[in-house]
């Protein structure tokens, strides 16, 4: 459950984070970004102030769940408080705690550099503080883990049996930044077994009629004799975020997993 896996990656840990834990008697809501970056957009897209919301939406996500391996050895991500500034936004780091480091491999059938860069497997709580013109000053808890989004998912949320409410599908892996031959589409086969509720995808490799599989989702599913051959179907399109405000990669599609 969600719970059991917070606690699981605060590792007996009795700071910053594991104060933010003693908040739930039940699981909080998680949202999954697999190869998040730097990217900090969804903190304002899912926040309860956000006027994109439509009828019908899961409730909000309590915690944002960021993986992505980090190759980067030039990297400056974290080395000040502020995450990216521009005339209408500011994304900072108002609080943060390193956790006890993972031990998860990177296959070089699915990454690009499969030896990681220092951030590999370091896991950090944050406090995030955004503010913009739009909503104001609105803050989100944010658990980032530099890890591989695949092998994340075979080491830790399989086994701890995590529901992840909402999984975001932005600009993924596919030969980009490292992301090697991977694009995502084994999420997919996983909605059901992590009890997701909403899916947010930019309309490039996966959603309604699109599914460009890449030989590392291939190679991912191979591990996972399992999961469900076809990948998930059932999804309602419920709103549009067009590309400028948020993908390179085109529209961001808003899906209801029912």
């Amino acid at each position: 459950m969600s719970l059991q896996l917070l606690k699981y990656l605060n590792r007996g840990k009795k700071g910053l984070f594991n104060n933010w834990l003693q908040e739930f008697k039940s699981d909080p809501r998680i949202a999954w970004y697999p190869s998040a970056g730097v990217d900090f957009r969804p903190l304002m897209f899912l926040h309860p102030l956000s006027t994109s919301l439509v009828s019908g939406e899961p409730d909000f996500p309590e915690i944002f769940l960021f993986t992505d391996y980090f190759p980067w050895t030039d990297s400056k991500f974290l080395d000040s408080p502020v995450i990216y500034k521009d005339l209408q936004t500011e994304v900072s780091v108002t609080n943060l705690e390193q956790l006890s480091d993972l031990h998860i491999p990177l296959d070089p059938e699915v990454v690009h550099f499969p030896d990681g860069s220092h951030a590999t497997n370091k896991v950090i709580f944050m406090k995030i503080k955004i503010t913009s013109r739009e909503l104001g000053t609105i803050y989100y808890p944010v658990l980032y883990a530099f890890v591989q989004n695949e092998s994340f998912y075979s080491s830790v949320l399989e086994p701890y049996h995590a529901r992840i409410s909402h999984i975001i599908h932005v600009r993924y892996g596919g030969g980009m930044g490292g992301g090697g031959s991977a694009r995502g589409t084994w999420i997919l086969h996983v909605l059901a077994k992590l009890h997701t509720q909403e899916l947010i995808a930019d309309n490039h490799d996966i959603g309604l009629g699109v599914y460009n599989s890449g030989p590392g989702d291939e190679f991912f599913l191979r591990k996972h004799p399992s999961l469900p051959k076809m990948p998930y179907q059932n999804l309602q399109a419920i709103r549009t975020t067009q590309g400028e405000q948020w993908s390179n990669y085109g529209d961001v599609i808003w899906y209801l997993v029912q």
